[in-house]
């Protein structure tokens, strides 16, 4: 099994995102003079559209999940890039986490418990954390 992000996990990050940098903009109108706050509010706004549409999707494209013969592998991140490689053997526990976000979208966050530190998958489909866990089953058993 292969995955790649599909493109409701870039509406989650764009809501997400969209709810800190409101807070931010509303922080600013408040602490700020007013000529001060609308340039730093009209400074967030433009940030805001630079992240959510080129930032989150060139994040999304370099994400991808693997699973296969036994192994999962993981990477992740655009500035920083994270790789992780795990034995399924080694994987005691799937937990999925539903947000009611993600239940609106469908998206599932399945953290994998190895006997190291948790490793977390927030973009997965609903059908692609059930194939994971199957997958876990599966080497789980031989």
């Amino acid at each position: 099994m292969f995955f790649y992000p599909s493109s409701k996990a870039a509406a989650l990050y764009r809501v997400r995102l969209l709810e800190i940098f409101a807070a931010s903009a509303f922080l600013a109108a408040m602490m700020l003079r007013p000529a001060y706050s609308a340039a730093c509010t009209l400074f967030l706004f433009v940030a805001y559209l630079a992240m959510a549409w080129l930032y989150i999707p060139a994040l999304l494209k370099r994400s991808s999940f693997t699973a296969e013969e036994g192994r999962v592998k993981y990477c992740a991140g655009l500035l920083l890039r994270r790789e992780i490689l795990l034995d399924l053997d080694q994987v005691y526990q799937i937990t999925e986490v539903r947000t009611p976000a993600q239940r609106a979208l469908g998206l599932t966050t399945a953290i994998l418990r190895p006997c190291g530190p948790s490793v977390r998958i927030n973009w997965l489909t609903n059908g692609q954390a059930a194939a994971l866990k199957e997958e876990w089953r599966e080497a789980y058993e031989k």
